[in-house]
């Protein structure tokens, strides 16, 4: 078995969060939990699935070596069709008509439904079975004697036994190679699976990149308008963020006039990225955005982020260490009149992107005139 197909498929899945966005909530049920558990469950059994890991002596640690092989064949199965069921949408599983694999058939059946009894004989209840085995009434029971290697035909073997006194016992042989076989032919379905993955995510693609986006000259309107589109198209956390940024310094009221001129002059380089949002969303083109150098010093980072918790989460004020701003900000922003933490934010971000693009050469520039909130 080739650990590389499900590691393969696993990254398929994960590409740019979207078969999550799209089956976290799909016709109603949270199928991306589905697709999650086959694919973590495949993960533990695939290198399991090994014929040199058999023996076909009759002993118990080779009986129990078959009931772990059988298993893990077993929960790749499951897997497989959970799988086919979350992406082809039908209550068909696949193979249902395969009779390719299992050549020694104690009885007519086809794969799907052989490998159930040698899976309810060597593995799941051997001491509780259905008479399956010689057409006879369903009120006749069998039971599975230990299974091992050297008394039958197969590699490994059990007897049935009837509770018919006058019902002979009967001999299932499996043969491991036959066993690979229909495990490897169900793992490769991945494929089958992966292209189904491709043709409904160009279709979600195509879906989205046909509904227009609204346009607004209003950049804090164009912003509130990208923040609800990238949830419904995509709800990824990159793009999230990067307009949660967006948002908190195009809305934020800035009290000093000295400040405000060095917002505008960061807001305007910050225009570039709307559009850029705003051409990814639509175009469903979601690549890393472009930057813009509003990075602070290595030893403001400590600071920074304690700012940082409490514009965006939970953090305690009582970290807030401005002082370590003012030595690289303090000819630059005015840090005696700032309102609000945000505030605070916005300032320092818009003071450290003038430090690094020497923005006094540009003070007397007629800066843009945008939209403020005042």
């Amino acid at each position: 078995m080739d650990r590389m197909l499900i590691d393969e498929f696993r990254e398929k899945v994960n590409e740019q969060d979207l078969v999550c966005h799209i089956y976290h909530n799909h016709n109603g049920k949270d199928q991306w939990s589905i697709i999650c558990s086959a694919m973590d469950w495949i993960d533990v059994v695939v290198d399991s699935i090994d014929t040199n890991n058999l023996s076909r002596k009759n002993d118990n640690e080779s009986s129990i070596k078959v009931i772990t092989f059988i298993t893990c064949i077993d929960v790749l199965w499951e897997a497989i069709q959970q799988l086919h069921r979350v992406f082809f949408n039908n209550n068909e599983i696949p193979f249902v008509a395969d009779n390719s694999v299992f050549k020694h058939k104690l009885f007519k059946a086809t794969d799907n439904d052989y490998f159930k009894t040698i899976r309810a004989c060597f593995a799941a209840h051997p001491i509780n079975l259905n008479d399956n085995f010689t057409g006879a009434n369903k009120a006749e029971r069998r039971y599975a004697s230990w299974s091992g290697g050297g008394f039958s035909e197969g590699d490994f073997s059990a007897i049935l036994y009837s509770n018919q006194p006058d019902k002979e016992s009967l001999y299932l042989n499996i043969y491991f190679d036959e066993l690979l076989a229909f495990a490897e032919i169900r793992y490769n379905y991945l494929c089958t699976v992966m292209e189904e993955i491709d043709m409904k995510v160009g279709q979600y693609f195509n879906s989205w990149c046909n509904q227009r986006i609204m346009r607004d000259d209003n950049p804090a309107a164009q912003i509130e308008i990208l923040v609800k589109e990238a949830k419904q198209r995509l709800d990824n956390d990159y793009y999230n963020s990067e307009l949660k940024k967006l948002r908190i310094i195009f809305t934020t009221s800035i009290t000093n006039p000295q400040n405000q001129e060095v917002v505008n002059y960061y807001r305007i380089a910050l225009l570039h990225k709307i559009e850029e949002l705003f051409t990814c969303l639509q175009q469903m083109n979601f690549s890393e955005l472009q930057s813009i150098d509003d990075s602070y010093p290595t030893n403001c980072g400590y600071a920074f982020s304690k700012l940082s918790d409490v514009v965006y989460g939970n953090g305690n004020s009582a970290f807030i260490q401005v002082e370590n701003f003012k030595t690289y900000l303090g000819e630059i922003v005015d840090f005696s009149k700032y309102k609000t933490y945000e505030e605070l934010y916005v300032i320092i971000k818009a003071g450290f992107f003038w430090m690094n693009t020497n923005g006094q050469k540009v003070k007397k520039c007629n800066l843009l005139k945008i939209f403020i909130k005042k």
